[in-house]
């Protein structure tokens, strides 16, 4: 299926598409390789312009018509307490069937994918990258296959400390705890910032040595389309749900996400299955995650909420616990083919 990428930031909107190479376009496509498309609209001085959901809308019309699957990342300040259903339902008026929202784990973060395409290129276990925009940076370290990555972002005037000078200086600090005393690791900055935030990173720390990505501008989006894709889904569970009706949920669930992974052109045994349950207080206080195992016990879970929070003193015990939602996340790590960019 072809796959379109959108990156709605607070200076310009752009997508990228994937699709297969066509030579005529670019002699240098070959078998296997990809071929992103790039389109820019920038926006005025003072801001958002009227016509941006008018751009918006056109691209993801084409997209259905094109039968394309979606990803959309939207980091404008204006729209940042904007909830998901708002594109979603954006996208189903422009007849877009497949679209998602790119969202803040850290397994789907656009840095994260990218460090991996990058390491994989320049054929080195570790690597780091920074997405810096003009109203958030991201920071994220992929440190070989079988440690867990180092995802960290910044909101600028939100989190204290935003300063380009502060964050460099977070981030060499960060690099220097994640390798070790010999080692050096590529870094590389993308997004309209990041190239000048990891050229100051460099100069603080002796653990980074700097690789320098062309377009880089252009590369957040084309991260959205290298980045892990997440399918999260979620079922509200019946007061006092019983070990049946949590299984039903769950087989219900893992359904959905089967249909959803081979809609993105994968198998069910490429992605990464987790099946949680939601538990909290009888009065909705306190929500945690907890793992499903294969078998279905509520009191288990119950028992593992009741560690997590460290506590057995909620009112009526552990029936006091009780699930409220079924919810199954696939991961899925796609492919990272050869990339040839032209507009």
């Amino acid at each position: 299926m072809r796959r379109m990428a959108i990156d709605f930031g607070t200076t310009g909107i752009r997508r990228a598409t994937l699709q297969d190479p066509i030579c005529s376009l670019n002699e240098a496509a070959r078998p296997g390789s990809a071929v992103i498309v790039r389109e820019r609209v920038a926006f005025d001085t003072g801001g958002v312009p009227q016509p941006c959901e008018a751009v918006l809308t056109n691209w993801l019309r084409e997209a259905a018509d094109a039968n394309a699957d979606v990803a959309l990342r939207c980091t404008h300040p204006d729209f940042r307490s904007t909830p998901p259903s708002f594109w979603r339902d954006l996208a189903t008026a422009s007849g877009c069937r497949w679209f998602r929202v790119v969202g803040d784990r850290a397994e789907e973060s656009i840095p994260l994918g990218v460090a991996r395409h990058l390491a994989m290129q320049h054929r080195t276990a570790s690597c780091a990258v920074i997405d810096g925009g003009a109203s958030q940076v991201s920071l994220a370290v992929s440190i070989g296959r079988s440690s867990r990555p180092v995802v960290t972002q910044w909101t600028r005037g939100e989190d204290t400390d935003s300063s380009d000078a502060s964050i460099a200086s977070q981030i060499a600090q960060c690099l220097n705890e994640s390798t070790s005393e010999s080692e050096t690791i590529p870094l590389a900055g993308i997004g309209g910032a990041g190239p000048a935030l990891a050229l100051n990173v460099v100069k603080a720390s002796s653990k980074a040595r700097l690789i320098e990505v062309p377009d880089a501008l252009d590369w957040p989006v084309v991260g959205i389309l290298l980045a892990n894709i997440v399918l999260a889904f979620e079922k509200s569970l019946p007061i006092d749900a019983t070990d049946v009706q949590l299984a039903a949920a769950l087989s219900a669930l893992m359904d959905e996400a089967f249909e959803a992974v081979t809609r993105e052109g994968y198998d069910l045994d490429d992605a990464e299955c987790l099946r949680e349950v939601i538990m909290a207080r009888r009065d909705g206080s306190r929500p945690r995650a907890v793992e499903a195992g294969m078998k279905i016990d509520v009191d288990s879970l119950r028992r593992a909420y009741a560690v997590i929070e460290m506590t057995n003193s909620t009112a009526g015990g552990l029936d006091g616990i009780q699930p409220t939602t079924a919810r199954v996340t696939a991961i899925i790590e796609p492919s990272k083919p050869s990339i040839i960019i032209y507009d």
